[in-house]
């Protein structure tokens, strides 16, 4: 009989007068083979630790989606630290270090490193594991984004831990592992917890035969020497440097664009600055790919193409086209390289332009998950849902006439010219809030100035055959969000409307300027800039409404707010060239766009299940659940505002629920319930709560699984779908209910979890091969029962 590891633990607890002990090694016998790290190991890790173990809000900075990140370890060191007034080093992994002894001078400690000998292991991974299968059961609250972590360097600090959280193992508040699973990680941890052989580490990093020739071909294009050349490859880097690039071919690899000192075919000599406009340092600087051999996850995963015919296009765009002075190299004054209307002035507007157009999907992904989207504080200047639409180039003023942002580049000037160590008080002059605001009011002058008539349809975007959809759906799940092609739900409260100044300024403030290292002013400043470029979209949409409406149409979104607070410029003096003929000019607006005004390849439509058209009503609840269309029926009449069910999702950590609904016959079925919390006005900082309006919450249902930080499952058989709607529909507080909603809900600490996160991951990499990653658990219902 193969003998099991013993668990042997120390007694946990503060003895009088006595400090917290370590707890004792565990007695692991030494396996009988080798345990690999790649495919036995790694597989693990990623459905059970690099779950809530990954990217910058990882517990402790400890990052288990590759072995370097293992072997890195963890730091007490928090990368959000809303009281940070001096910017911290940058801990990149990859990036900021290459070798362990470099992270252990920037205060890493080792997770997998053991003391012990003789068959015993004391490394911090074993002893939480080990805890956690003697001490199986969660108890209570599990934040792990807020809690008092500690982040132990060594036994005794994991020991007055534990003792302090004695249902605190890991897997953080969720099911311990199975035991074969904590033999196989145990085994590899006595065993040394050795990464890839070197023969594995080359295949891992290399790139396959394909890859490399079209490496080979991009590379050509970016690092030729002459002018026109140099600044578009910058361009380009400067809004790439977080994305996921795939190439052409049949390989399902992702690689990252960097800039090194040295040329393709030599050994990456990495420039590692903060931000990518920062100064190289370098008299001559190279654009290069390396492959991303860590696991990938949904919510950082950004896919940009570069197959063939973006290279066409890239050409089209910026070199063909003749440029607005003789090309030239621009220099790296911080001042200037953080003021791309400035930087780029050269490159013709309409080019740099419709490379956003073509790409808007990726480009608004990088603001809503890149790292300056987390937490509530960052994600409060939002909506819980809106819709974004673009000016049409050829109307847009800023692409016609160059020289208006030339003339007004001063208030296109963004916080991130100051840096990273932005101080608190600074922050709070709002100098570059009034810019833009400012900017604002001379770009709808200027629009009144040639637009007699007003702005009609054609000033809106329509879309290309080259371009991504010319509008997009954007849902706040509290602490996160995410961005979806097309129009999700149901008609929004506030749309936008961006044009290339406002889509340019969102990026580079929000994403290429954005410290996540940074101080607190640095991060207050941009918070409250992204206020006025909010305002400024919102804006825009209100110059096609009728004029006598836009104020009071602004008003309503902003409850109870002086308008003056929100700097609104209302623009009443533009005519509307739309002759609306309903009292309900926004749904009329977006309704004739869909109907005749976007591009039929562009293929927008309305949702199926969640917009009610005007003049519909919701539908009663089917009698029967037979067909696909009676599931949709039913979630078409939950979708109805102001639910008793509402209430069960009023938390700020209950607004995205995954379901599966398990088909007698067929393929079954996933889908997400989207909560949106009503806000009478996302104008203030502080204090969100006050302007929460329970009454006008709503669910919408989207068929497939959206966002990154689902926050709860529910798993329902095809027989119950009845009783599974009824109850959503009819759901009253108290323990009848609440014991239905617990038999199809799975709580954390419910055992059936990991085999739920199983099905809807596996089910997410299969409906998306390209865009799927490894969901997110941090932010999965935080109360154990």
């Amino acid at each position: 009989m193969r003998q099991r590891p013993v668990l042997v633990l120390a007694t946990i607890g503060l003895l009088a007068g006595c400090a917290a002990k370590a707890p004792a090694p565990v007695a692991f016998p030494m396996p009988t083979r080798t345990i690999g790290f790649l495919k036995e190991v790694k597989p693990l890790l990623d459905k059970r630790c690099v779950v809530c173990h990954s990217c910058y809000n990882s517990p402790c900075q400890l990052k288990l989606d590759s072995f370097e990140g293992a072997d890195r370890g963890a730091t007490k060191k928090a990368i959000y630290n809303s009281s940070r007034l001096k910017s911290m080093d940058p801990t990149r992994l990859f990036i900021d270090a290459q070798s362990t002894e470099e992270w252990r001078r920037k205060s890493f400690s080792s997770v997998t490193d053991s003391t012990a000998s003789g068959g015993l292991n004391d490394s911090i991974m074993i002893e939480l594991l080990a805890h956690k299968m003697k001490n199986p059961k969660s108890v209570g609250e599990y934040r792990p984004e807020a809690e008092d972590l500690t982040c132990p360097e060594n036994g005794k600090e994991l020991g007055g831990y534990l003792e302090k959280h004695p249902n605190n193992g890991m897997p953080f508040g969720f099911p311990a592992l199975k035991q074969e699973e904590f033999e196989l990680v145990g085994g590899w941890l006595v065993q040394g917890a050795k990464g890839p052989s070197p023969a594995e580490q080359e295949e891992l990093t290399s790139p396959k035969a394909a890859d490399a020739q079209a490496i080979h071909q991009w590379e050509a294009f970016f690092n030729q020497d002459d002018a026109k050349h140099v600044m578009t490859a910058r361009y380009l880097y400067e809004h790439l440097f977080l994305a996921h690039l795939k190439f052409g071919t049949t390989t399902n690899d992702f690689y990252e664009l960097l800039r090194s000192r040295t040329a393709p075919g030599e050994p990456l000599d990495l420039v590692a600055t903060v931000r990518p406009y920062d100064d190289p340092g370098s008299n001559r600087v190279f654009y290069r790919f390396r492959k991303i051999h860590s696991t990938i996850v949904a919510k950082t995963h950004m896919v940009f193409d570069l197959g063939d015919a973006k290279l066409r296009r890239f050409n089209e765009l910026f070199i063909q086209p003749e440029w607005l002075h003789p090309p030239h190299v621009e220099g790296y004054d911080p001042i200037l390289s953080a003021n791309p209307f400035l930087a780029f002035e050269q490159i013709p507007p309409r080019s740099r332009y419709r490379f956003l157009l073509d790409n808007a999907n990726y480009i608004i992904k990088t603001f809503i998950h890149g790292p300056v989207c987390k937490g509530q504080i960052a994600l409060n200047v939002l909506d819980d849902h809106f819709w974004v639409l673009f000016m049409d180039p050829d109307h847009d003023l800023s692409v016609a006439y160059p020289a208006f942002l030339k003339l007004h580049s001063d208030k296109l000037r963004m916080p991130v010219e100051k840096g990273s160590d932005h101080g608190i008080f600074n922050a709070l002059t709002d100098e570059h809030r009034k810019a833009a605001v400012e900017f604002c009011k001379v770009r709808q002058d200027f629009y009144i100035s040639h637009n007699y008539t007003g702005l009609g349809y054609e000033s809106i975007w329509k879309g290309a055959v080259a371009s991504d959809a010319p509008v997009l759906t954007i849902y706040r799940h509290f602490e996160s969000a995410s961005v979806h092609r097309g129009l999700l739900g149901n008609l929004p409260k506030t749309m936008w409307v961006i044009d290339y100044p406002l889509f340019e300024r969102i990026y580079y403030a929000l994403v290429a300027g954005f410290d996540v290292y940074g101080t607190v002013g640095h991060q207050l400043a941009l918070r409250n800039y992204m206020d006025a470029l909010r305002v400024e979209g919102e804006s825009y949409f209100l110059d096609f409404m009728p004029p006598s409406q836009r104020q009071e149409m602004m008003q309503s979104w902003y409850k109870d707010v002086d308008l003056k607070k929100v700097h609104y410029y209302p623009t009443t003096a533009m005519p509307a060239r739309i002759s609306f003929v309903t009292a309900d000019p926004k749904r009329e607006f977006i309704e004739e766009a869909v109907n005749n005004h976007f591009a039929p390849a562009a293929k927008i439509g309305f949702d199926p299940v969640n917009y009610l058209r005007a003049g519909d009503s919701y539908p009663v609840l089917p009698e029967k659940y037979q067909s696909e269309n009676d599931y949709v029926q039913a979630f078409r009449s939950l979708s109805q505002p102001g639910l008793p069910f509402l209430s069960v999702f009023s938390n700020y950590n209950a607004n995205l629920a995954y379901v599966r609904i398990r088909l007698k016959t067929g393929k079954d079925l996933a889908g997400t319930i989207v909560v949106n919390r009503w806000h009478d006005n996302v104008a203030y900082l502080f204090g969100e709560s006050g302007a929460l309006d329970a009454s006008k919450d709503s669910a919408e249902f989207i068929p497939g699984l959206i966002g990154s930080y689902p926050n709860y499952f529910f798993d329902v058989q095809e027989e119950d779908l009845s009783d599974f709607f009824d109850l959503f529909a009819h759901f009253e507080k108290g323990p009848r209910d609440a014991g239905r909603l617990a038999r199809y809900g799975v709580n954390r600490a419910d055992e059936r979890l990991w085999d739920a996160y199983d099905w809807f991951q596996r089910r997410f990499y299969e409906d998306e091969p390209v865009d799927g990653g490894l969901f997110d658990l941090n932010r999965y219902y935080y109360n154990a029962r």
